[in-house]
């Protein structure tokens, strides 16, 4: 998975709540000459079907895996102050790289395994 799948995975994989994914807001639209929405690198969070602040906070550590993230009201300019982007959020993904998933939870070991021994009766 790569691309914006690989951000939309990362998102479903934190339990972070977002829209299904429209043409305009992954590969079509209208959007600035070379974006890397052309390049299906890049997706576009909006307000009205995605909880905008969990996607760039959960983002925000990344940085360095993505190529953009920009997000207006939390102040989020990476790598630069492309304005707009107050009611969505857009992150675009290097190549290639995939994001961190949540580690899957371990069972914990059973305190009482060593304290039980098995006792025959009556035999």
């Amino acid at each position: 998975m790569t691309g914006w799948e690989e951000l939309d995975d990362f998102c479903r994989a934190w339990g972070i709540n977002i829209g299904p994914p429209r043409i305009g807001q992954t590969t079509g639209g209208a959007h600035v000459t070379g974006s890397n929405h052309y390049k299906g690198l890049a997706r576009d969070y909006g307000d009205a079907d995605s909880d905008c602040w969990a996607v760039a906070s959960a983002l925000l550590p990344f940085t360095d895996l993505l190529l953009e993230l920009y997000f207006a009201p939390m102040g989020i300019w990476h790598p630069r102050n492309a304005g707009g982007h107050r009611d969505h959020v857009h992150a675009a993904i290097r190549p290639g790289v995939s994001l961190p998933r949540p580690p899957i939870p371990q069972k914990p070991p059973d305190p009482w395994a060593d304290l039980f021994v098995p006792i025959l009766i009556g035999g």
